[in-house]
């Protein structure tokens, strides 16, 4: 259980040998069939070498072999049940499900964020530890010195909800990972909407108002709102 969080976030949880190795090292040898786009990651805008496999709660067609697939699945079918849970989401579904790389010639590190499309997120490393330094990152407080890296081995999945202040950092080596973003309900998946986060701003939760504000000043996740943005800034 991971305590190491700022005192407005949950506490986010790792679960070791949640997935079969076997199962996981098979996805990793297919991610060589993968075409991973360049396309701008929105939490930093930089190109982010990623492939969907999953949208809207819908298998992308044609984006992965199979293997990727019966993993979702897995996730589906053994991690689900501690998110809802863990985060008191009754209703919540695998809504997005992507593959991720870093390498040296392409990027290392997404800096601290929060996953502001997602309710939570459940997070499955495809490459051995040792492939690589560093990784999975929490950050509990406002400067890079805060930071703590969480380790995990083939087949341990990580699990935090929006409110984790979190990033990834490869200090050496490559990494491949399968992140499942998680909805709070099917109906906010398949509209593309996060109400979880204007839900709780409203309520007074100072991380769900400060991440609003971020959604309307940046457009992302909401209409881009550079007065709105400043209100949820600054209550």
């Amino acid at each position: 259980r991971g305590l190491e969080t700022a005192v407005s976030s949950q506490p986010f949880y790792v679960l070791p040998g949640k997935v079969s190795p076997e199962l996981v090292s098979e996805a990793l040898l297919e991610t060589s069939e993968l075409t991973f786009g360049d396309h701008n990651d929105e939490a930093d805008w930089q190109p982010a070498f990623e492939v969907y496999i999953v949208e809207q709660g819908v298998p992308v067609p044609g984006a992965a072999p199979d293997i990727f697939h019966a993993v979702v699945a897995e996730l589906d079918r053994l991690v689900l049940p501690f998110v809802r849970e863990a985060y008191s989401c009754s209703q919540c579904m695998v809504c997005t499900a992507f593959v991720r790389r870093y390498l040296p010639s392409e990027r290392v590190r997404i800096a601290a964020h929060f996953d502001v499309t997602a309710f939570s997120t459940v997070v499955l490393p495809l490459s051995p530890a040792a492939n690589y330094t560093g990784g999975f990152f929490v950050q509990p407080g406002a400067h890079v010195d805060s930071r703590l890296f969480v380790p995990l081995e083939v087949g341990d999945v990580a699990v935090h909800d929006f409110t984790l202040n979190h990033g990834i950092e490869v200090l050496e080596g490559g990494r491949f990972s399968l992140v499942v973003w998680v909805s709070e309900t099917r109906g906010a998946c398949r509209g593309s909407s996060t109400p979880w986060h204007a839900e709780r701003a409203l309520s007074g939760d100072v991380v769900a108002q400060h991440i609003l504000g971020m959604m309307y000043g940046q457009g992302n996740g909401a209409p881009k709102d550079d007065v709105k943005a400043l209100e949820w800034t600054m209550r």
